[in-house]
């Protein structure tokens, strides 16, 4: 019997659901990450289903945007999913961001894991004598060896909704040079 790869939806292995935007990508959930009254919530209304539905008014790449702010919220250990985001609560996704940011631009410099990631940020937090995580990520990503690399990781998120090389600009460049 043949089966067939996923294309759509979405499908869990240990606490990470994986959910699949048909055609643009996908993006992850870590339950272990969120708040225990976030998690009941989710019982309540269902877990494959909350991420989908809330941003149900979108589509394409718009739909996966949206649900990678709505899940990195959820990330964060907020006790709700509303966009309406506290100081507290949106300094806590900006940190997640950043750490998951620092985990794949040490993936893309020398392929190094989360499990590597996470014993540089203790090394620098250690000498430096911070006793702040985020600080340890802000400074490797500030580093010559991956600010490059990050800066093109935010500009990569920023193109994902219009890639310059899909936009048509010859006119625009041809009327300045005139």
């Amino acid at each position: 019997m043949e089966t067939k790869e996923k294309t759509t939806g979405w499908t869990k292995s240990d606490t990470v659901y994986t959910f699949l935007v048909k055609d643009h990508g996908n993006v992850t959930f870590n339950r272990s990450k969120a708040s225990a009254e976030l998690l009941d919530f989710f019982l309540d209304y269902g877990i494959g289903r909350i991420f989908p539905d809330r941003t149900s008014q979108l589509k394409g790449l718009d739909k996966l945007e949206g649900m990678r702010k709505l899940i990195a919220l959820a990330e964060s250990g907020s006790k709700t999913l509303s966009i309406r985001e506290t100081a507290e609560e949106r300094q806590a996704r900006e940190q997640t961001e950043r750490y998951n940011d620092l985990i794949e631009a040490f993936r893309r410099f020398d392929g190094r894991d989360a499990v590597a990631t996470d014993k540089a940020i203790a090394t620098i937090c250690e000498r430096q004598k911070w006793g702040i995580e985020d600080n340890g990520v802000i400074a490797l990503l500030g580093t010559q060896q991956l600010k490059g690399i990050y800066q093109n990781i935010l500009l990569e998120r920023k193109f994902e909704k219009a890639k310059p090389s899909d936009i048509d600009t010859s006119d625009i460049f041809g009327a300045l040079s005139k």
